[in-house]
């Protein structure tokens, strides 16, 4: 699948590879805001680390507000990484990108890519949790009735899912990517990793936690996950907030806020 340029509802121009991803990748970041709730901010100078950057949409988002951001966008997929190239160079090309993903050793390893849905490419597949989860999203939301929600959403997953390849990925820790870029301070971790969440929280050595002052994560709660990542953050000195959306009501997604007192 080739990358292809549109305009978003809001006139900025952006590379992208999917439209329906696309269009849900805006909802999120740009309507809705999910990454900037519970006393998340960023101002002028901030140093932002968006982990599962994507195409870039959040870095977007946050360059139009705070230009000088000191960005560093992750990404693993050669594909989706050269979108998020050319989103960096229309419009935050101060931007440091790292074609690699975050883990809690360094590394290689089989990344399953869905070429039609991006987002969802994952080292730990599991299509029939997805499936499930878009169902119960679509059951959720919209004026169609449920059930035919829902029927229309299994078939989507199906399609959607249907594309995939597996792909050698290179994994670095948090812990080393702060010693290469000589780190000081990150202002706002947003990680957005498809259950590597709590893998990449594992890869930060203790003389790291104090130089990171904001988190925010999306968590699917595999093995109350949830109450696992909430605990540690607590543990290093965060006042936490875990948010389900109402769309995303029974499904194992969750949004973790953190923040220091």
């Amino acid at each position: 699948m080739g990358i292809a340029e549109a305009r978003l509802p809001n006139g900025l121009k952006v590379a992208y590879l999917n439209q329906l991803e696309l269009n849900f990748l805006y909802r999120e970041i740009f309507e809705q805001q999910v990454y900037l709730r519970h006393g998340i901010t960023v101002k002028p100078g901030d140093c932002v680390f968006d982990v599962g950057a994507n195409i870039g949409l959040f870095s977007l988002l946050l360059s139009q507000a705070s230009p000088e951001l000191n960005l560093y966008c992750f990404e693993p997929i050669p594909a989706v990484f050269k979108a998020l190239q050319r989103n960096s160079f229309l419009h935050f090309s101060n931007a440091t990108l790292l074609n690699l993903g975050l883990s809690q050793s360094s590394g290689a390893a089989s990344l399953t890519y869905y070429q039609k849905c991006s987002g969802w490419s994952t080292l730990y597949p599991d299509p029939e949790e997805v499936t499930e989860s878009l169902r119960t999203y679509a059951g959720n939301s919209g004026s169609l009735l449920p059930w035919l929600r829902r029927l229309i959403a299994t078939r989507l997953a199906k399609r959607l899912l249907s594309e995939q390849q597996t792909i050698t990925c290179q994994l670095k820790t948090l812990s080393e990517v702060i010693q290469d870029q000589n780190i000081s301070q990150i202002n706002l971790l947003k990680i957005d990793a498809e259950r590597s969440e709590l893998d990449i929280l594992l890869g930060i050595q203790p003389r790291d936690w104090p130089k990171i002052q904001q988190l925010v994560l999306e968590v699917q709660d595999l093995e109350n996950r949830v109450v696992s990542i909430e605990t540690m953050l607590k543990q290093q000195g965060f006042t936490v907030t875990a948010e389900q959306q109402p769309e995303l009501k029974d499904t194992v997604y969750y949004n973790v806020y953190a923040t220091r007192l």
